[in-house]
């Protein structure tokens, strides 16, 4: 279906547009038409897209309003070819998303830096999760994260908490990326200078 194709694109212009905090923009942002001074939300957007799928019938002034808006989306579509993401480039998409959907914001170039620090570890399905289940695995947390790379101490009281507190924050997902763990933990220590 044209419109949710549509839909998810202007979906992803809101996300790429960096204000995914206040999860609106104006439709002159995505569209380049300043005589359109109505704001979009992505709740909204999400909201027609599920309509949608289910085969729902969708009020005619918002079909109106999607398609006003599809045609100057399409209109400013680069013509261009888009290259494939590399598998890199797929995972921090990935990953950017997974911050978004927990913690509402995301540092892009953090996440790059944290991607960075795991190297090929990302690519390995067991390495790519914490278990938090696992002591083993959370030790692994505290000494190769925390305190090698963050250089935290030792005997730091906190380190058990904190991981213990993104353990909590990341239940409600069977996947809790490592990528996303250690952001989440270098950004409660105010460490994000140390791994840039």
């Amino acid at each position: 279906m044209a419109i949710i194709e549509t839909l998810k694109s202007i979906k992803t212009k809101i996300l790429t547009m960096g204000t995914p905090k206040k999860e609106k923009v104006l439709y002159s942002e995505i569209t380049k038409r300043v005589d359109i001074i109505e704001e979009i939300t992505l709740p909204k957007v999400d909201e027609i897209i599920k309509e949608l799928e289910d085969n729902k019938e969708v009020v005619a002034p918002i079909k109106d309003e999607v398609k006003e808006i599809e045609k100057e989306v399409i209109k400013d579509e680069p013509k261009q070819e888009t290259k494939p993401l590399s598998k890199k480039e797929q995972k921090i998409a990935l990953y950017k998303e997974d911050i978004l959907h927990h913690f509402n914001e995301v540092d892009e170039e953090f996440l790059a830096i944290v991607v960075k620090n795991l190297g090929p570890s990302i690519y390995r399905a067991n390495a790519e999760i914490v278990s938090c289940d696992k002591d083993k695995e959370l030790k692994t947390v505290k000494n190769n994260f925390l305190i090698k790379k963050l250089g935290l101490s030792k005997g730091d009281e906190r380190l058990d908490t904190m991981i213990n507190e993104v353990c909590k924050e990341l239940s409600n997902t069977d996947k809790k990326y490592r990528a996303t763990f250690y952001y989440r933990l270098a950004i409660k220590f105010d460490k994000k200078e140390v791994l840039s």
